[in-house]
């Protein structure tokens, strides 16, 4: 089309402009759903992160379960061997160290196996021995 004839400049003029608004409103929707798609990545990705944080707090939770639970076994194990010690050499140990507990030893504490059971000082262990 040229700028004379039927339509005119100006009827050639509104219609570039109306493309070129179009062209410029399309653009516009282009970059606000882009991003709109940035802001939902970004929204994903940090619901991802707190869903992750949340599986890492329950792991450490479990971990720290299993540490408590070991250092209960670990103290159950330690206290099982303090007993054994003594069943099999209560001469080595002074009264301080075992302790009768409805019919059963219970080791209170445990000086070493230089400690001889002292009935003239009953609390305190003798020199090491050589037994």
């Amino acid at each position: 089309m040229s700028s004379t004839g039927p339509t005119g400049p100006s009827v050639l003029a509104v219609v570039h402009g109306d493309d070129a608004l179009r062209g410029s409103v399309s653009r516009r929707r282009d970059r606000t759903a882009a991003s709109q798609e940035r802001v939902d990545s970004l929204e994903n990705d940090i619901d991802a992160f707190e869903t992750g944080r949340g599986g890492l707090d329950a792991i450490a939770d479990a971990a720290l379960n299993r540490a408590d639970a070991n250092t209960a076994r670990i103290a159950e194990l330690q206290t099982r061997s303090l007993l054994y010690d003594a069943q099999l050499s209560p001469n080595r140990r002074c009264r301080c160290c075992v302790a009768d507990s409805g019919g059963r030893r219970v080791v209170l504490e445990r000086f070493g196996p230089w400690h001889a059971l002292s009935p003239s000082q009953p609390g305190r262990g003798l020199a090491p021995s050589n037994n």
